[in-house]
């Protein structure tokens, strides 16, 4: 409605008009927000990625609420612990006992990031601990995994194991990844659609010691690597399958970062790598930029602002 809403705070979101000025401002009461929230427009409401700031809570970013910007209610609508509770159990506190906040929450799957399928309550999350892409159906009412993306051996044995989808293909699987995207394309069946994300190539689990790196050739460390890349998978959900139809390498960045659909091109940001581009529709580079920074820019996004300060 030629608003534009913004994260104000990590526990507050301000409505600004095209003259600058707040209409409006609500609160998410105990909750913290990080990494990612999208709008469900059928729903008018907000989906969120949030930490709980009770004391009784002893994890982090597992959690999802929805904002009802009609309303102001806040629910918790997701919890992960409910949805894979042995993966959950397993997990364990790595031995410097602080978290990227500094505090001793297990940062068990560490959700940063999530994509709304449609307004039936259908989202798709990525998990960077599990280096998984989980696609969760109607948590609105009853949450429950549709499926995941990842390699094979990462549920292998575990009572999840039937959900992970088959690659198929070789290519190396999408390792500590951000961004997730879904895309539905008219030219495919009802059943198919695109995942994009920026695939980190990053190989980092600090609280599982048994996942399995070894099937990722080529993944980075925190301070250093080859590459990370752009990743476009086609999901077929009626043979429950996935493969990779487009990638491209861009500057290494094993956290943060993001890539963004401009029309036919692609914008990314690779955070610590301090630099953001924007590619053509074959992943040739188009311009790059450069800056300085004590630590990196999170993501990076191209907006035109129609309907907002143009018409």
């Amino acid at each position: 409605d030629g608003k534009m809403y913004y994260s104000y705070h990590n526990n507050g979101i301000g409505v600004v008009n095209r003259l600058g000025k707040i209409e409006k401002k609500y609160s998410i009461d105990e909750y913290i927000m990080h990494h990612d929230y999208v709008y469900d427009k059928d729903n008018n409401k907000f989906l969120i990625l949030v930490n709980s700031s009770k004391e009784e809570d002893k994890t982090i970013e597992d959690l999802i609420i929805s904002l009802d910007l009609e309303t102001g209610e806040v629910e918790e609508v997701v919890d992960m612990k409910d949805l894979l509770p042995s993966i959950y159990k397993e997990a364990k506190m790595p031995e410097s006992v602080v978290n990227t906040y500094g505090g001793t929450g297990l940062d068990w799957i560490h959700l940063n990031s999530l994509s709304l399928v449609n307004g039936d309550g259908d989202i798709v999350v990525s998990a960077r601990e599990l280096s998984s892409v989980i696609y969760i159906k109607n948590i609105y009412d009853e949450p429950s995994i549709k499926y995941i993306l990842t390699h094979e051996d990462v549920f292998k044995d575990t009572e999840y194991e039937e959900l992970v989808y088959t690659q198929k293909g070789d290519f190396v699987n999408h390792a500590g990844q951000h961004t997730i995207t879904y895309v539905k394309d008219n030219n495919l069946k009802s059943y198919q659609y695109y995942l994009e994300m920026y695939n980190n190539n990053y190989g980092s689990s600090v609280t599982r010691e048994s996942f399995p790196w070894d099937k990722y050739e080529g993944v980075g460390t925190f301070a250093e690597g080859d590459k990370s890349m752009y990743y476009k998978y086609l999901v077929d959900e009626k043979r429950g399958t996935y493969k990779l139809v487009e990638s491209f390498d861009v500057d290494y960045s094993s956290i943060v970062s993001s890539v963004q659909d401009v029309e036919d091109n692609h914008v990314t940001s690779s955070g610590r790598s301090n630099c953001y581009a924007e590619y053509d529709e074959d992943g040739e580079l188009i311009r790059q930029f450069n800056y300085t920074s004590k630590k990196y820019a999170y993501r990076v996004f191209k907006y035109n602002f129609d309907k907002i300060w143009f018409d």
